[in-house]
């Protein structure tokens, strides 16, 4: 089992591909494990220069799927916000711009307070 950051190095050399294919499942990005791996591989070499880490490996793999858990997320919300046509990337299922349903109440809400007020008023002044 790795202690030192050279060791982590080492076993991230040898497991390389499993540890990508794995980000690949668990992301859904088949194009960007190798690039989940590394960044996982950077996390926990910057954990062990800053103390000693009881089980490297565990740690190694616990940030990879946390690393891949949050890019599958962006890429379902990416998914869901963009889309692909004949003229190139467009955005969709974008919110409105529809005020609130807070907005719309406090509106109406003023709207009645000034409707009271004007419905105060003698005709001609109205």
């Amino acid at each position: 089992m790795p202690r030192r950051p050279s060791e982590l190095a080492e076993f991230v050399a040898a497991r390389r591909a499993d540890l990508v294919r794995y980000a690949e499942v668990v992301s859904g990005d088949q194009a960007g494990g190798d690039d989940l791996v590394q960044e996982a591989w950077l996390r926990c070499d910057r954990a062990a220069a800053v103390g000693a880490i009881a089980q490297p490996v565990h740690l190694l793999w616990r940030v990879l799927r946390n690393l891949s858990i949050d890019s599958g997320r962006r890429i379902a919300r990416q998914r869901r916000t963009t889309s692909v046509n004949e003229g190139g990337w467009s955005m969709t299922d974008l919110p409105d711009a529809r005020p609130s349903a807070e907005a719309a109440l406090l509106a109406r809400e003023e709207l009645a307070r000034i409707q009271a007020v004007l419905d105060g008023l003698d005709p001609q002044t109205r």
